[in-house]
């Protein structure tokens, strides 16, 4: 689990000026994994595996713009901020 984190905070748009609660998410026992659309999952999935926006707009025949869309609504659904964030999220739900 720990390599999937650290790729995925190098594919991340990371800003090192906001705080990164990774420990509050591990640490977290609320599970809200059906919260999340079917598509949310598939794209929660490409981006734990390093995936640009727009590589995942390409492989699900969809718009960056989309992408983008999804990957807000997730950030917000899974209470997360970072990709790092949501990798940890992906794997405490079996969503990996």
């Amino acid at each position: 689990m720990e390599e999937k984190i650290k790729m995925a905070v190098i594919y991340d748009e990371y800003n090192p000026e906001e705080s990164l609660n990774v420990q509050a998410v591990i640490n977290s026992n609320i599970k809200f994994a059906d919260n999340l659309s079917d598509n949310e999952k598939i794209v929660l999935q490409y981006f734990c595996k390093g995936f640009s926006s727009k590589k995942v707009a390409e492989k699900m025949n969809l718009s960056k713009k989309t992408i983008d869309h999804y990957r807000e609504r997730i950030y917000k659904k899974t209470n997360t901020t970072h990709i790092a964030e949501l990798a940890i999220y992906a794997y405490q739900n079996n969503l990996l």
